[in-house]
């Protein structure tokens, strides 16, 4: 990806990861008008981050927007890649950034090959059913099997 700008969506306390779909649920006034500007673009992107000092984020394509009767939406998006928050272009009605991929720095030594094959074999014990795919990184395949986990997001 080159740098582009995209809105920065506020999901808290969710961990959406590259390569995963999900619904998310959001609410504001500033969610709002956003929405309605991005509903207007085929193809829109955002970059959904956790927090508001966060320098990290997760390019996502916007598949379905339902705004709901008590003004939340729920939000079903497409995660792509991890992308760099180069810098903040506008604030309102939402922060829209400058962004660009993030380099990915890869071990490829001798543990992290111990440790990748490690992990794909307690995955495939765990889940004897189901085939689980060669990813090409150990940072995909940390992707891939922590969205499986069930992680207590209350806490």
């Amino acid at each position: 990806m080159t740098r582009q700008t995209m809105a920065l969506l506020p999901v808290g306390d969710r961990v959406v990861f590259p390569g995963t779909e999900t619904t998310l649920e959001l609410k504001g006034a500033a969610i709002d008008r956003i929405f309605e500007d991005l509903k207007r673009h085929k193809d829109a992107r955002v970059a959904l981050r956790m927090r508001a000092d966060d320098t990290l984020a997760v390019a996502a394509a916007l598949r379905k927007i339902v705004r709901l009767p008590d003004e939340r939406h729920l939000v079903t998006v497409e995660a792509f890649e991890r992308v760099v928050i180069d810098e903040i272009v506008d604030k309102e009605p939402i922060d829209k950034a400058a962004v660009s991929t993030a380099v990915e720095t890869e071990t490829d030594g001798e543990t992290t090959s111990l440790l990748a094959a490690r992990v794909h074999a307690l995955w495939s014990e765990q889940h004897e059913d189901e085939e689980l795919e060669s990813p090409a990184t150990a940072s995909a395949l940390a992707d891939l099997v922590a969205d499986g986990l069930p992680l207590d997001r209350k806490s």
